[in-house]
């Protein structure tokens, strides 16, 4: 997490990513437990994983989530950027993020210094280029400063999973909108997030990646996972 100043990175920062996890993702592959009648077997891949229950001797497949790439453009805000980075700590520690793509457009020197810090992959652009970098077919792209619940990705993940069955239209997905701060403007910003799908979707926004890319028209579902903005910085809404 970081904590204080991010132009340096300190000894004892734990990054976003750790050595095990970046050859994990290089090699496509992890292995992850699974529970079945009481008893702990291993799984394949990221698009499924063959179950074999020992005790009752029978077989099924249980799909798991896509991971997903968080894309987020600094422009420059270092500090911003390196709240909304400690906020997917959990989800990248849990295996839902697979990689964070920083895109900076300007000569910030601050921002690429707290993405290497934590191991994102940094790219030289705006927000579309770190699309065309990202890897996975779902993206959540981020304003820096937004700071998402500690376990958005658990509600989001079993959303994607019931998209996946169903494979009608792209779905985006929008976070309720949270504002970190006391008073009725706190409280005022909250209420124009509630009534305006725009500004959350500059917020945080998660959607198939080619559907982004092409500017498609999407359906709409709103997550019950808050996404929290002030306390730290402006941030647009």
């Amino acid at each position: 997490m970081l904590i204080g100043t991010p132009m340096a990175a300190s000894a004892n920062q734990i990054p976003l990513f750790s050595l095990e996890q970046k050859e994990n993702i290089a090699a496509s592959e992890t292995k992850l437990p699974i529970i079945c009648a009481g008893s702990a077997v291993s799984g394949s891949d990221f698009e499924g994983r063959r179950v074999i229950c020992e005790e009752e001797n029978e077989t099924e497949t249980t799909p798991l989530p896509a991971m997903i790439s968080v894309v987020i453009a600094a422009n420059g805000q270092e500090l911003l950027l390196a709240e909304t980075l400690a906020a997917l700590v959990p989800a990248a520690a849990d295996g839902f993020v697979r990689e964070v793509v920083v895109a900076e457009s300007g000569s910030s020197q601050g921002t690429r210094l707290v993405a290497d810090a934590v191991g994102c992959v940094i790219v030289e652009g705006d927000e579309r280029t770190g699309l065309e970098a990202a890897r996975s077919d779902w993206v959540l792209v981020m304003a820096p400063g937004v700071r998402l619940e500690s376990d958005w990705f658990r509600e989001a993940g079993v959303m994607m999973q019931r998209l996946q069955r169903v494979g009608d239209r792209p779905v985006a997905m929008l976070f309720r909108g949270a504002v970190d701060d006391y008073g009725w403007r706190a409280r005022a910003r909250e209420i124009l997030l509630k009534l305006s799908r725009s500004r959350r979707r500059r917020q945080a926004v998660l959607a198939p990646r080619q559907a982004l890319l092409a500017g498609a028209r999407l359906a709409i579902h709103a997550l019950r996972a808050r996404a929290f903005t002030g306390g730290v910085g402006p941030v647009g809404l």
